[in-house]
């Protein structure tokens, strides 16, 4: 039996409630090889990038940002789209470590959206997106700490813990793919502003 053949992405009603116009967007994805880099997705990435760069330097940051000001007082760390855009308004390469991490950096370059993807060998139950209480436990990659996000804060999160922090842009150790991983899910959001 597989888990994830009933998995629900939900979105909580205070969510919905202060983001009337959001937008989540979820691909189910099996049996991938995500053990050796493939230049063709790598060439990808540095096309859209050099593509994008004047545009992302002009103004989609600031659009990115203003649209987050409501979150700032609480979330001090930058999303994935904005790290993203400062990378490639910088003109600094878009590195990665697997095809997934490529096609998840060119998906955010080409669409101007964020997207990051889990294992899905290691959700556990339904993914939910809401504010953070406060309790909720989080284990960043490639560290052993356990931390608890700020009370209000944007994060995913699963029955064994929160899988990403910041809205989107701190992934956890345990759902983040590897190069083992076989079956992902790959998300998206837009809060009606980009």
């Amino acid at each position: 039996m597989v888990i994830y053949q009933h998995m629900k992405i939900r979105i909580t009603p205070a969510i919905l409630r202060d983001f009337p116009s959001i937008l989540l967007g979820a691909i189910i994805v099996k049996n991938v090889d995500n053990s050796r880099l493939i230049s063709a997705a790598q060439q990808l990435v540095r096309g859209s990038a050099a593509g994008k760069q004047k545009d992302f330097a002009a103004n989609a940051v600031n659009k990115e940002r203003q649209s987050l000001q409501a979150f700032r007082a609480i979330q001090k760390e930058k999303t994935r789209l904005e790290n993203l855009m400062e990378e490639v308004a910088q003109g600094n390469p878009l590195i990665s470590g697997t095809p997934i991490e490529d096609l998840m950096l060119y998906f955010g370059v080409r669409s101007e959206m964020p997207f990051r993807a889990e294992d899905l060998d290691e959700v556990c139950g339904d993914i939910e997106l809401m504010y953070s209480d406060g309790t909720d436990a989080f284990r960043a990659i490639g560290t052993t700490k356990l931390e608890h996000p700020i009370a209000g804060e944007l994060i995913y999160r699963d029955r064994a813990g929160v899988t990403c922090r910041y809205l989107n842009a701190a992934e956890c150790e345990r759902t983040a793919p590897v190069n083992t991983t076989k079956n992902l899910i790959i998300i998206t959001e837009n809060f009606g502003f980009y």
